[in-house]
C-alpha cells in the first residue's frame, strides 16, 4: 500500500496479454463455480458506473485459476485504463480471495493488465518486463532513470512534446493543473497492490505561482511548515539536481496507510528551471530495517535526473 501523504499518489505500466490464450472453453466455464457474476455493474471512482463482463480463465498446468474481465470506457489513454483496471481489482478482490483465485486479467479498451495473487495473499500487478529504466518527458522537460529494483507505478500522459506550439502550451497547462492532485511520475519499491508500506519515489512539476529570488527554496520552506513534521533530521541545505541549483531536506511525518498511522521518513528535493518547480519526494516507513537501502536508491535516481 502506498503512503497517503498530500504529495504522494499512484499508477502505471502495461502488460499485454494475447486474448486467444485466456478465453476458456464452455466445458471449463461450466466446471468452475463462482459467486462472481459474469455481467455486473461496478461503481468506480474514476469513471463512475461501469458495466463489466467476467469469465473464468482456463486453469494453468499447475492448477492456477482466475478470471478475465472486459469493459469499455470513454477514456482511452493508457494511464486512465490502468486506473480503471486497479479499481476493478479492488472491487473484486474480496470475491477473488473467497474463490481462491490466483490470476486476474483485465482488458480495458483493448489494453490488458495482468494481476497475480502472491503466496501471502497480496495482489500484484505484473508490468511489461521489457519496460525501459529511462523515463523521458519532453513536455515537462526532464529525464530520470528508475533504479532496476524499483517498479514504474504511475506517469502522466503524454511522453512526447506536441509539434504545434499552441498544442504544447495547452497540454502543459492541463498537465500542470493535473499535478495538484497527482504526481507526474511515481516509482515504488514493490509492485502495487502491496501489503504494507511500500517505499515510493515521486516527481511532480508545478508552475511558479509567485515570482521570488529563489522559488525552489521558498517552496520547500513552506512545505516543511505545512507538513507539520514530527522532526526534521536534515535541515534545508543546498544541492544540485540535474546540474541545476536546488534544495534538499529530510523530515519525519505521520503517514496514513490503509487507515493506520505510521511515522514516515521523507526525503525532499526541489529545483526551479524555466519557471517550473521540480519537486521530488521519497518516503519510507521510519522503522523499515532497509530504510538506508531505499534512501540510497532514491539518491541514485535523483542523481540521474537531467533537464531537457
Amino acid at each position: 500500500m502506498l503512503l497517503n501523504l498530500a504529495f504522494s499518489v499512484i499508477f502505471y505500466g502495461l502488460s499485454l496479454v494475447d486474448p486467444s490464450q485466456v478465453v476458456p472453453s464452455q466445458a471449463e466455464r461450466a466446471s468452475q463455480t463462482t459467486d462472481i457474476d459474469n455481467k455486473q455493474t461496478l461503481n468506480l471512482g474514476s469513471v463512475g458506473s461501469l458495466l463489466i463482463y467476467v469469465e473464468p480463465l482456463p486453469p494453468t498446468p499447475d492448477g492456477m485459476t482466475g478470471y478475465r474481465v472486459r469493459s469499455q470506457t470513454e477514456k482511452s489513454r493508457p494511464n486512465d485504463n490502468k486506473i480503471v483496471a486497479f479499481e476493478i481489482l479492488y472491487e473484486l478482490r474480496e470475491k477473488l480471495d473467497r474463490d481462491q483465485s490466483e490470476r486476474l486479467f483485465v482488458a480495458i479498451n483493448g489494453l490488458d493488465f495482468q494481476f497475480k495473487r502472491t503466496s501471502n495473499g497480496a495482489w500484484i500487478h505484473l508490468p511489461d518486463q521489457d519496460e525501459s529504466l529511462l523515463f523521458e518527458n519532453q513536455l515537462l522537460g526532464f529525464a530520470i532513470e528508475r533504479h532496476p529494483a524499483w517498479s514504474l507505478h504511475w506517469l502522466t500522459e503524454p511522453e512526447s512534446r506536441p509539434q504545434k506550439q499552441e498544442t504544447l502550451e495547452k497540454r502543459l497547462k492541463e498537465v500542470l493543473r493535473f499535478a495538484t492532485l497527482n504526481n507526474h511520475l511515481s516509482f515504488t519499491r514493490f509492485p502495487e497492490p502491496f501489503a504494507g508500506v511500500n517505499p515510493s519515489f515521486n516527481v511532480s512539476i508545478y508552475a511558479v505561482q509567485q515570482p521570488s529570488p529563489d522559488p525552489a527554496r521558498k517552496y520547500l520552506e513552506q512545505l516543511l511548515i505545512r507538513a507539520q513534521p514530527l522532526e526534521v533530521p536534515q535541515e534545508l541545505s543546498a544541492t544540485k539536481i540535474g546540474a541545476v541549483d536546488g534544495w534538499t531536506a529530510r523530515m519525519v511525518v505521520k503517514g496514513l496507510v490503509d487507515g493506520q498511522s505510521y511515522p514516515m521518513t521523507v526525503d525532499l528535493w526541489v529545483a526551479t528551471k524555466d519557471n517550473l518547480i521540480t519537486f521530488i519526494n521519497a518516503g519510507y516507513r521510519q522503522d523499515d530495517p532497509k530504510i538506508d537501502i531505499w534512501a540510497t536508491h532514491a539518491k541514485q535516481m535523483v542523481a540521474s535526473m537531467r533537464f531537457l
